[in-house]
């Protein structure tokens, strides 16, 4: 699996993909090139750690190509203006408590799994509706609780509940 994985290869494969190969600017290629060497230096991976590597990096770059599609539909976008309230701190802090207390308040829009993993959907009806994002999202978490069984009692999430932006900014 290694072998395969070059900024290259995953740059096409994510292009076939999404049926597009607009990157926009191609600034990130150098820092993906160095988490990739670094990934083979002194990760020390499994092969299903490869494939995890993979699968992560393949559903950033779609979501990327995606951005700049919807940047080319929605100019308007890249001036549109965003207020966010953000919960940060290290791991085991509470983070995660902070973040949900604050989902729950009706006046604040949190962010949702199925969202962070699927920022971009397609415009219109030729791509999947929020049903089969948030079905998409529950495989994903089926498989990353399937890979990881003891996040479960310590990150515990739904597709449709409120999510860290983690999976976004990975």
């Amino acid at each position: 699996m290694q072998a395969t994985l070059s900024v290259e290869y995953l740059m096409e494969e994510a292009a076939s993909r999404a049926a597009s190969d607009d990157w926009g600017d191609l600034g990130f290629t150098a820092t993906l090139e160095l988490l990739l060497e670094s990934c083979a230096r002194t990760a020390a991976l499994t092969p299903a750690g490869w494939g995890v590597l993979r699968s992560v990096l393949l559903r950033h770059l779609r979501n990327r190509l995606a951005l700049q599609d919807r940047l080319r539909c929605r100019p308007d976008l890249r001036d549109a203006a965003v207020t966010a309230v953000v919960v940060t701190g290290l791991p085991r802090t509470g983070t995660t408590l902070v973040h949900n207390l604050l989902a729950l308040d009706g006046d604040l829009r949190a962010l949702r799994l199925w969202e962070a993993l699927s920022p971009f959907p397609p415009l219109g009806a030729d791509g999947p509706g929020k049903t089969a994002l948030v079905e998409q999202a529950q495989m994903w978490l089926a498989r990353f609780y399937r890979l990881a069984p003891g996040m479960r009692a310590v990150h515990p999430v739904t597709a449709e509940g409120p999510e860290e932006c983690d999976a976004l900014l990975q």
